[in-house]
């Protein structure tokens, strides 16, 4: 059985309508976003790992490894390279 989930997450300003695109549009579960606040980088994007395949074929870049220590596990998730870029105060 498949059931759909709304859910709202904290994303930075600059940021947010491309997080909105792959959540809405693609159907991306991301799990984690930074702009690269005011650094004129692109900033990085955490995605669930069933998700990754799709993040590549979008053309996607993978950037590094995020860690975080949910639910006290270690979880290790594949980072890409966001297209957006912080321009200003986010």
């Amino acid at each position: 059985m498949k059931i759909k989930i709304q859910h709202s997450i904290d994303v930075d300003k600059c940021i947010a309508t491309e997080i909105k695109d792959l959540n809405n549009k693609h159907n991306i579960l991301t799990l984690y976003s930074c702009c690269g606040h005011e650094k004129g980088e692109n900033g990085y994007i955490v995605v669930h790992e069933f998700s990754e395949g799709d993040m590549v074929k979008l053309g996607y870049e993978k950037q590094g490894i995020f860690q975080t220590n949910a639910c006290g596990r270690g979880m290790l998730y594949n980072t890409f390279r966001a297209n957006s870029v912080c321009k200003g105060r986010c």
